[in-house]
């Protein structure tokens, strides 16, 4: 005759463990959750920022070494016009544009030359959630310029890539003459010296720094 085994209830979870380990749950994950967000958002903006030291350093190789082609003609300066996305303000536009030797330095700052139009002119690029929060050239904190609609800058070709001209503009591309910084005569390499603030939506700051001698552009975190 078999033995009969007294019967058992299987263990598990009664209604208050549940609930402690759903909150526990709960409370790990919002605080993860914002972190790993602000986490990968920080690595965008990072990649976004080296992408546009890509955008100007290539605007300064190209009036280091113009292009050589039939249909272009001799340039003279190279401009890196950094400015809003027009569909979206919190985004920035890197645009190449460039000048030909009939081009002259006060005709730049009036707004007067004209830009060549060449089928190899690079395309616009565009940094998601990057703005301008300040620029300031030579490392004059009197010359500072907070929240600049845009930045134009240029490269000269005599001058074997040197910035020749630094123009912030109040609205859209119209510059305050008086905030206008050029290179001296025959600037021999030195030119114009800039740092520029550049900032996310969560207020991560990094500052570019472009020398004069040849040094590559500087990203440092503030």
């Amino acid at each position: 005759m078999k033995k009969a085994f007294p019967f058992r209830v299987a263990a598990g979870f009664t209604i208050i463990e549940l609930i402690v380990a759903i909150s526990v749950i709960i409370i790990i994950t919002s605080v993860a959750v914002p972190r790993f967000n602000s986490y990968a958002q920080t690595q965008d903006f990072n990649r976004n920022l080296q992408g546009l030291v890509g955008c100007i350093q290539q605007g300064r190789q190209l009036a280091a070494a113009p292009p050589a082609n039939s249909t272009l003609p001799s340039v003279r300066y190279v401009e890196v016009r950094l400015l809003p996305n027009a569909l979206s303000s919190n985004d920035l536009d890197c645009k190449i544009v460039l000048y030909s030797s009939a081009a002259t330095m006060d005709a730049l700052v009036a707004g007067t030359a004209t830009a060549v139009v060449w089928a190899g002119s690079p395309a616009t690029k565009t940094f998601s959630d990057v703005q301008i929060t300040q620029a300031t050239p030579q490392g004059n904190a009197a010359m500072a310029v907070s929240s600049p609609s845009s930045l134009r800058l240029f490269f000269g070709t005599v001058e074997n890539g040197v910035p020749v001209l630094y123009m912030p503009c109040a609205a859209g591309l119209i510059c305050v003459p008086s905030q206008v910084v050029r290179a001296p005569a025959n600037p021999l390499g030195h030119g114009i010296s800039l740092q520029v603030n550049l900032t996310d939506s969560l207020g991560d700051t990094q500052v570019l720094t472009m020398e004069t001698l040849g040094l590559p552009i500087q990203l440092t975190a503030l």
